[in-house]
């Protein structure tokens, strides 16, 4: 069960220890180490407490990612500025910018749907945005899903990607029209979102 579907527990608060405090603590260890080293022992160690001391708050580790997850995207002020701004292109730009400045974020989000409050105002913003722009009500969250499931999946392969393109090959010849497009352009990763995201938004 997601941490955010959890019913809250009566009589397991700990003092000294938040769920605000885990989420602090992951976010450090994730920018210093990564998702595959995150575990709850180093979690504890960094926190200075006790590893029970975090099953008041959590239960696994996914739970923490969860934490994590909500409060690196609540703490971005790039992404709420672009929804201030009534962009919808320019907030899914800024949400792809968080994903790639947080590379473990973008296989949290594929993993599971975001619940927690900081992804739901996004959701709602997105929803409300596409509603502006007059988008029929039963086309909203299908919509909603074909932008985000195209910025995730161009973060993924932006934060995965280890090297090499087609300039890498000595010719390209016996590909003419691949050729003819490697010559004319060379598109960065962010433009790459860009020109999508415009080609989505003016799709009827």
């Amino acid at each position: 069960m997601p941490y955010w579907t959890r019913p809250p527990r009566a009589g397991r608060r700990h003092r000294r220890l938040t769920a605000d405090d885990i989420a602090a603590a992951a976010l450090a260890l994730l920018a210093e180490d990564g998702a595959e080293n995150l575990t709850l022992r180093r979690l504890a160690a960094r926190l200075g407490v006790a590893q029970s001391s975090l099953y008041a708050h959590v239960d696994t580790r996914e739970d923490v990612l969860d934490l994590a997850l909500d409060a690196a995207l609540a703490a971005d002020p790039r992404v709420w500025a672009a929804a201030d701004e009534g962009d919808l292109r320019g907030l899914m730009l800024a949400w792809y910018d968080h994903l790639v400045d947080h590379p473990w974020a973008a296989a949290q989000v594929a993993r599971t749907t975001p619940l927690g409050p900081a992804y739901l105002a996004l959701a709602d913003r997105v929803c409300h945005l596409l509603a502006e722009a007059g988008t029929a009500p039963p086309d909203i969250l299908p919509r909603s899903y074909a932008l985000t499931s195209f910025v995730l999946g161009c973060a993924t392969t932006r934060v995965n990607h280890t090297g090499g393109s087609y300039d890498d090959l000595p010719h390209l010849a016996d590909r003419p029209h691949l050729h003819r497009a490697v010559t004319a352009a060379s598109p960065s990763w962010r433009s790459v979102v860009d020109h999508g995201l415009a080609a989505i938004l003016a799709a009827p």
